[in-house]
């Protein structure tokens, strides 16, 4: 595992320290070496992860290449160093909290959170224009700045899936992941984005995160745990705190049937800034073989979601600096 230090250099960035790291990869503060001005994140992926890193690189890259939003970290430039052996990816340094680190000292209010779910919504409506999925969508991957406004990072298991085939891998973090990814389903990649910013949503008007319970348990007997609480349950409920017209919304875009659910970001947004504007469906009988599904859900596909530590995939906190 390479360990940067500060001083060290890396492409034309000078180290200043770490910011926070994962599984994949280590984030570091850095200023160019030639202004002290001009300072970037820079994400290092580690050449001895278990993942394919010039892989989990190009993926990346990519997507953020391919997205210009104010509520999206902007991509600087993308490098290779010969003689780690690793490749980097330098970004636009986000200066404030994550939101996971915002909602541990208070939930947000209702106008607070409409407001910034609203512009996150607006960002990934943009990306899923250019047929660009996040999938992996949670608190820890969202800075709010100083003046209220969030920006997504870490676009590193985004995937440009193409949505006439409604198919995707189930990866990403369990408790944010939309319960049909674990299904032997067709799935349509925007509803799932949609439900994951729908349990972000729930948890910053709750200060709770949901499905948040078994605490005890190994992280095996957790992922299987959350995904079985996904299939049974319905939707989420952020209580009346809320307001009616909140309360619908969050428990409509993390309905446990995806045809529940807006089809498009651009309609959530809208949702947010303009509540009554969405049209709600009505809830479906639920299946029968709901109650079983999670015959075959607790066998092979859990072990290999915990072999490949899902819950950790992409899953280093963002820490910044100032």
């Amino acid at each position: 595992m390479i360990s940067l230090r500060p001083g060290d250099k890396i492409g034309d960035w000078v180290v200043e320290g770490r910011l926070g790291e994962g599984a994949m990869a280590a984030v570091y503060r850095c200023r160019h070496g030639m202004s002290q001005k001009m300072t970037a994140a820079v994400k290092l992926f580690r050449p001895d992860s278990e993942v394919d890193q010039e892989k989990w690189f190009t993926r990346e890259v990519e997507a953020l290449a391919a997205l210009h939003h104010p509520n999206i970290v902007r991509i600087l430039h993308p490098g290779e160093d010969p003689q780690r052996g690793v490749y980097y990816l330098a970004m636009e340094l986000v200066e404030g909290d994550t939101l996971r680190a915002r909602l541990a000292s208070a939930p947000l209010s209702p106008d607070q959170a409409r407001a910034c779910f609203a512009a996150m919504a607006d960002a990934m409506a943009e990306a899923h224009r250019a047929q660009i999925y996040h999938r992996d969508l949670k608190p820890s991957n969202v800075v709010i700045r100083a003046d209220g406004t969030p920006v997504i990072l870490d676009f590193g298991i985004a995937t440009a899936a193409d949505p006439s085939q409604r198919t995707m891998t189930a990866v990403g973090t369990p408790t944010y992941m939309a319960p049909e990814l674990f299904e032997d389903v067709k799935v349509d990649p925007a509803r799932a984005d949609i439900y994951s910013l729908g349990v972000m949503l729930h948890e910053a008007l709750t200060g709770k995160r949901a499905f948040g319970g078994a605490t005890q348990m190994g992280s095996e007997e957790r992922i299987a745990w959350v995904i079985r609480q996904k299939i049974q349950m319905d939707d989420l409920d952020p209580g009346e705190t809320a307001g009616a017209a909140l309360r619908d919304l969050v428990r409509t875009i993390t309905a446990r049937d995806p045809s529940r659910r807006p089809a498009t970001m651009s309609e959530l947004a809208r949702a947010l800034r303009e509540p009554g504007t969405l049209t709600i469906a009505p809830k479906r009988r639920p299946k029968a073989r709901r109650q079983e599904l999670w015959l075959w859900v607790g066998g092979a596909l859990l072990l290999s979601l915990a072999a490949a530590g899902i819950a950790g995939l992409a899953a280093w906190s963002w820490v910044t600096g100032g």
